[in-house]
């Protein structure tokens, strides 16, 4: 086990490994979880080899879908029919993605944080397109960006650490 978040606007969470992802729906009669969905997923572009998640995501709409990072990719993941709906490559330059947060008011706005320092927007209606604009402005982060989350009433305010 490698990644914990809470997803979505359910009680449900979401675990990643080394390549598989776990949806865990609140048990309300045993105050626990039960997996609810699980997904094998590989981070390479042919698909072929498996490597670890560095971060995940969930839709705040749909439980259903949830984004995984690794690879230097970005995968989006249909947990309920189990498998990649579409993955954006490159993000970061082939540098580890170490986070992902949905805006809390456009649900297909993502933004990552990477290893390589930057804070970068996506739009995952337009997979196939480059990246939206950096978001580091100067070198703050010099050692890495490791988290980076939307303010929950606000977009415009983005904190990255």
């Amino acid at each position: 086990l490698r990644i914990v978040r809470w997803g979505g606007k359910e009680s449900n969470l979401v675990t990643a490994g080394d390549t598989e992802v776990v949806v865990w729906a609140a048990d309300n009669g045993s105050n626990g979880f039960q997996a609810a969905h699980k997904v094998m997923y590989t981070t390479s572009s042919t698909r072929s080899t498996r490597g670890p998640a560095t971060a995940v995501a969930c839709d705040p709409n749909s439980a259903a879908l949830v984004l995984v990072a690794g690879g230097g990719a970005v995968m989006c993941m249909d947990v309920r029919v189990k498998q990649e709906v579409f993955r954006i490559s490159k993000v970061h330059a082939g540098a580890v993605i170490r986070d992902l947060d949905f805006s809390p008011s456009r649900p297909t706005i993502v933004a990552s944080a990477g290893e390589d320092g930057v804070i970068r927007q996506m739009d995952l209606r337009k997979p196939s397109e480059a990246l939206s604009v950096s978001l580091s402005l100067s070198p703050a982060h010099l050692g890495g960006a490791y988290s980076c989350r939307y303010c929950p009433a606000s977009d415009r305010v983005l904190v990255s650490g």
